[in-house]
């Protein structure tokens, strides 16, 4: 996937949760983001900021992010 496409990407149908998940300790987010550029994480978050992100630098920091959260979208290049 290209950066680029992000918003073709929400288009699809991830949409912030308004209502929360009864029984569940799980953290809700809406978008997990693996990059390992901090200027490209900001830029990201940026565009995304109508949602709730998390970034993570690799895939074993996204894999502990994971544990305590559960995202709706995991965005990878």
């Amino acid at each position: 996937m290209r950066w680029y496409d992000i918003y073709d990407v929400i288009a699809c149908g991830v949409k912030r949760k308004s209502h929360e998940d009864g029984g569940n300790c799980m953290n809700e987010i809406d978008i997990l983001i693996v990059e390992d550029d901090p200027s490209l994480q900001e830029a990201i978050q940026d565009a995304l900021a109508m949602y709730k992100t998390v970034c993570a630098s690799d895939g074993e920091e996204a894999l502990q992010v994971l544990e305590s959260n559960r995202a709706r979208l995991v965005m990878c290049k």
